[in-house]
This record gives C-alpha cells, sequence and structure tokens, in this order.
C-alpha cells in the first residue's frame, strides 16, 4: 500500500472509515485475503514480530496474488533497437 499525505490528510473522510471508498481504495481490506493469510498478517502484526518477518509474511501473500498480471515483467519491456 502506498499513498501521499495528500490523500490521506485531504481525501480520506476519516469520520466515516471504514466506509470512506478513498479508504477503501487506498488502505488493503481484509476480505481481499483468504482467511488463513489474514489471520498470518493479523498473528505477524500482534506478536511483535520484526520488520523483516512482516514484510516476509506480506510478500509470501502478495506471491500467491498474481504480482504481474497480463505478462508484465516479460511482455510489458522497453526495446531498444529489438532488444531488452
Amino acid at each position: 500500500m502506498r499513498t501521499n499525505n495528500y490523500v490521506v490528510e485531504e481525501v480520506i473522510d476519516w469520520s466515516n472509515v471504514p466506509n470512506d471508498p478513498i479508504f477503501k481504495l487506498v488502505f488493503p481490506q481484509p476480505d481481499m485475503l483468504s482467511p488463513e493469510d489474514f489471520n498470518a498478517v493479523r498473528n505477524v502484526l500482534l506478536d511483535g514480530s520484526s520488520k523483516v518477518a512482516r514484510r516476509d509474511v506480506a510478500e509470501s501473500i502478495r506471491m500467491k496474488l498474481n504480482p504481474h498480471p497480463a505478462s508484465q515483467k516479460t511482455e510489458n519491456v522497453p526495446l531498444v533497437n529489438g532488444e531488452y
């Protein structure tokens, strides 16, 4: 998840969270994950795990969620004189 200060401070209606539509677009929602993945994230956040452990859990989930749709790492690559 990445956003800028303007969105966080000016665009999201924090009095309407979690129903604010921009909040829903910017912040991952629990139902975007399987129950197992949601629990893995929840556990690593609650048990005081290190940043590295949290990142590892997030990365393992991300890799299961089609991180490169439409073959963007192989087909959406700039060519120079016909070569990558």
